[in-house]
């Protein structure tokens, strides 16, 4: 993703230094799929991986000896005897940038050492509808903790950044399958797998209910939020038959009262609820 802030600092090299050559090596091709949304008025992007070498040296030094370029490789920067460009490199600018020190920029986080962290997910970034999303969420003082929750809730489109709407998103995608009976996960879960936050999720589940199951799966954690709820509502003991599923934290047990207390009186997410009862197809084990 190529940020305003991004475009905003190679365009200050070009106009406040008055270079007219730029080199861009990109090691890890991060920002490869979005350089058409550079905004440079001017300048004339010349990118290695399409063009070559020796084609961008007749271009820079014969053919073209007063535009403005920036060079870009989607590759670490060659070895001096391995670079046909290196006389020119070393008359030029070169501009260096990462995705992950850009977006600790664009949150406005006032913590660098997520820095690290933030690399984890450069797929996730990629995306300017999930940034501007998650922006609305950030605060200055995060932690990795606070901005993994906040990516969760922006992949499943929660309503706010907390444990109980995710759920309510990932349990309403469920409830919605046609294979109901089974629960298949899809959409929002497995964009989090995908991009890495599935053991995040698990960490927020073992926080908020006590659920820290070797086999995690999310129609496992619903069956047990459901009896563990049913539990607490009776006046007698739990028939043995169900109690391997009940949530083993005591302490965190009134989490999943409250949970689907909130879930079966939502007005957006009443109806997935009641599908799951005795007038939908129900869930199985």
């Amino acid at each position: 993703m190529i940020s305003p802030k991004l475009t905003e600092n190679i365009r200050r090299i070009f106009e406040e230094e008055n270079r007219r050559i730029v080199f861009w090596n990109d090691a890890d091709g991060e920002f490869e799929d979005a350089l058409d949304k550079l905004d440079l008025p001017g300048v004339s992007l010349l990118h290695l991986g399409k063009t070559g070498p020796l084609a961008a040296k007749v271009l820079l030094e014969i053919e073209d000896t007063t535009g403005k370029y920036l060079v870009y490789s989607p590759c670490p920067e060659p070895a001096t005897e391995d670079d046909w460009l290196a006389d020119i490199r070393f008359y030029s600018r070169p501009f260096r940038a990462d995705q992950a020190s850009m977006m600790l920029s664009e949150l406005g986080l006032a913590n660098h050492a997520l820095r690290t962290h933030l690399g984890r997910y450069s797929a996730f970034f990629k995306s300017q509808e999930r940034l501007q999303r998650l922006k609305k969420w950030v605060q200055p003082q995060d932690t990795e903790e606070d901005i993994d929750l906040k990516m969760m809730a922006v992949l499943a489109k929660a309503e706010q950044p907390n444990a109980f709407s995710i759920l309510m998103r990932l349990f309403g995608e469920m409830a919605r399958e046609i294979n109901q009976a089974s629960l298949i996960p899809t959409g929002a879960w497995v964009d989090m797998e995908k991009h890495g936050l599935a053991n995040s999720f698990w960490k927020l589940m073992a926080g908020t209910f006590g659920y820290a199951e070797t086999n995690s799966a999310l129609n496992d954690l619903l069956i047990r939020l459901l009896v563990t709820d049913f539990a607490r509502g009776l006046k007698g003991e739990c028939p043995a038959s169900l109690r391997h599923f009940l949530l083993g934290e005591r302490s965190l047990a009134l989490n999943a009262s409250v949970f689907l207390s909130q879930w079966r009186n939502h007005g957006s997410h009443y109806d997935c609820y009641n599908g799951l009862g005795p007038t939908g197809k129900g869930i199985e084990n």
